[in-house]
């Protein structure tokens, strides 16, 4: 087990369409986290449904849910540990949290309606009366 007290770790978080990197310590409360990221998102706390994964896993990864203290304090525990075998490891990769917000529609505009590429039959009808 790494200690985590106090362990500083950079979040990339999405809005409108863009991320910004914010710092985050792993002393934080979960209601002190996502009352910061309610700012960033411009939502209310409550409304604040992210997902993570870390930049030096594989694009293909999953993203882990971030619903409450025990999940935070998992991510606090796993970045520590991923960091200090990236430090190990020589790498040049930077290290981040990437956070993915589960409700993008209430801050990002959506772009035009998705054409239907499906090729439609149409039946004419024609009535002799």
């Amino acid at each position: 087990m790494h200690n985590t007290s106090g362990v500083n770790v950079p979040f990339q978080v999405p809005f409108e369409g863009a991320v910004s990197t914010e710092i985050f310590s792993s002393g934080m409360s979960f209601i002190e986290f996502r009352s910061t990221l309610a700012d960033l998102l411009s939502l209310t706390p409550s409304a604040v449904k992210v997902t993570y994964r870390f930049s030096i896993h594989p694009r293909s990864t999953q993203y882990a849910h971030l619903c409450n203290e025990e999940d935070l304090a998992g991510l606090f525990q796993k970045a520590c540990a991923a960091q200090v075998k990236l430090e190990k490891s020589k790498s040049t990769k930077d290290f981040f949290v990437e956070l993915k917000d589960l409700e993008p529609g209430v801050n990002v505009k959506q772009k035009g309606k998705k054409r239907d590429t499906k090729k439609k039959k149409v039946l004419f009808l024609f009535s002799t009366n």
